[in-house]
């Protein structure tokens, strides 16, 4: 990253490539830190990591947990 100096991260998928991009920007962006320090201290990062979610359910954009109610579905047969 540091050979290319991209101004934005883009994360496809779940939440493992979303935490790669976040520790690829705070590496890049903060290469002094120390990986065992890191607990709570950085935690602004939408400015240059963009996100997208597999499942959409906002996982990227906020703190907290999301919990889905399973119910039965009625499947329709495609023609």
């Amino acid at each position: 990253m540091r050979s290319f100096q991209p101004d934005t991260i883009i994360a496809l998928g779940g939440g493992s490539p979303m935490d790669a991009a976040k520790i690829m920007w705070l590496f890049y962006e903060q290469p002094e830190v120390d990986f065992r320090d890191l607990v709570q201290k950085f935690m602004d990062i939408r400015k240059r990591a963009f996100k997208f979610p597999q499942l959409g359910r906002k996982s990227e954009i906020c703190r907290h947990s999301n919990h889905l109610r399973k119910q039965a579905l009625k499947s329709h047969r495609l023609q």
